[in-house]
């Protein structure tokens, strides 16, 4: 009677074939390549992302009959509009708004102070060890927040560069691409495996982005309108916080949720307990209608990665790029997952039937 094969021989008839081999050196000379590029050339690296996310539009453009270089211009002009109305409305806002936050972060401070100590059900040594402690952060917090301001007033020479560089180099990127692709194309060998795995990184790793936008700026719209319907200081500052949070499952809605229930109380607490109340019933409204309404109908068939796979790529990618990490683990861990995906697809093919 004929044995059956070890259930090892398709993992070693994988390592003899050539294609996996080239499959693995383009990929990881690709890595090291990236990751390099972050870190001595970001702007560049922002060039060919945003080509990357714009090509699906375009494409869509030059289905309805339209030129390539007209749906490239067009597109860009339409993101630059947008761009000019975030620089000319919203970040001035957002900077006075965080001013603001700044300078009365003593006052605030002082008064979360009197609360906990007012307080008959903690302790007064975790009063007092809470209060020095929460005192020495936020002096550090202040302290940050300035340097940070000034620190990025001498590069705005270096971000107006970026922003005439960056939209050109988009637009010739796009504009060029099969070009482009082509010629990277005659230094990449021929595998099904590669092929594989843009059709992979085409469906799930850009809807996943493009998605993650939209979610984020419907989640800002709303909590902006929730919050200037209820009157609460630095609406904008709290509504772009929260948008921003949707990029971190999990971490960022935690996060912050503190500020906005803290913020919240301080103004509304002592003085208009129903105000308070209103607020956090629309602030978790929102949470609810984007966890089981906007997220299922954006991502229901994109990026299913289990929760502990989630929480592993904000660690192991905040450890490697800081925030950029945090805020790009999910999907980095869709282009680790797209690689594991085509392999398996490989080691199936090679199975024994």
């Amino acid at each position: 009677m004929d044995q059956p094969p070890p259930p090892w021989q398709p993992i070693a008839k994988l390592f003899n074939q050539h294609e996996f081999i080239a499959f693995g050196l383009t990929v990881t000379i690709s890595c090291i390549v990236a990751y390099l590029m972050a870190a001595y050339f970001p702007a560049l690296v922002v060039g060919i992302l945003l080509a990357y996310l714009l090509e699906s539009l375009v494409a869509q453009l030059e289905r309805f009959g339209c030129m390539r270089a007209l749906a490239v211009g067009g597109t860009l002009l339409v993101g630059m509009c947008g761009i000019a109305v975030l620089l000319l409305f919203a970040i001035p806002l957002l900077t006075e708004q965080l001013r603001g936050l700044v300078s009365e972060l003593p006052d605030l401070s002082d008064r979360l102070k009197a609360i906990v100590e007012d307080s008959s059900l903690i302790t007064s040594d975790f009063k007092d060890t809470v209060l020095e402690n929460a005192g020495s952060h936020l002096g550090e917090l202040t302290n940050t927040l300035v340097a940070t301001s000034a620190a990025s007033l001498g590069n705005l020479l270096q971000l107006v560069i970026y922003m005439v560089l960056i939209p050109m180099m988009v637009f010739f990127i796009l504009r060029d691409k099969d070009l482009i692709l082509n010629w990277f194309g005659k230094m990449v060998p021929s595998s099904q495996m590669l092929r594989d795995l843009k059709k992979e990184l085409d469906e799930n790793f850009a809807a996943y982005v493009r998605g993650k936008i939209i979610e984020a700026l419907i989640i800002f719209a709303l909590c902006l309108i929730a919050f200037l319907l209820l009157g609460v200081k630095y609406a904008f500052v709290l509504a772009v916080a929260v948008g921003l949070s949707v990029v971190i499952p999990f971490v960022g809605a935690v996060a912050v949720t503190i500020p906005v229930v803290v913020l919240g109380y301080l103004q509304f607490g002592t003085t208009d307990i129903t105000s308070f109340w209103w607020m956090m019933g629309l602030y978790g409204l929102i949470q609810v209608l984007d966890g089981q309404v906007i997220v299922p109908l954006l991502f229901s068939e994109v990026v299913k990665l289990h929760p502990a796979a989630i929480l592993a790529a904000i660690l192991v990618f905040g450890a490697i790029w800081g925030v950029w990490g945090v805020f790009f683990a999910i999907p980095l861990a869709s282009l680790v997952k797209a690689n594991i995906n085509v392999i398996e697809h490989k080691l199936a093919s090679l199975a024994p039937a």
